[in-house]
């Protein structure tokens, strides 16, 4: 886990630096998997390195809903 840490870390420190929002859509994974008892490899495609069209769409769900909570506020 701590690859992964170090790797979301930087993401998030240059997404501070060039003033544009990271969407942490490694979270709403983990607790898709977490709560409901998915497998990562429903998430993704055979090949372990693309996401599914599940894995799909909850990048898309986690992106709408950070736009809507923009729009809120």
């Amino acid at each position: 886990m701590q690859p992964a840490y170090f790797y979301y870390r930087i993401i998030t420190d240059v997404c501070h630096d060039l003033r544009c929002e990271a969407i942490p859509v490694h979270a709403c994974w983990n607790a898709q998997i977490m709560e409901k008892g998915m497998q990562y490899s429903e998430l993704v495609q055979d090949n372990v390195l693309y996401p599914s069209e599940r894995g799909h769409t909850l990048f898309a769900e986690a992106i709408i809903r950070r736009l809507e909570s923009m729009r809120r506020e």
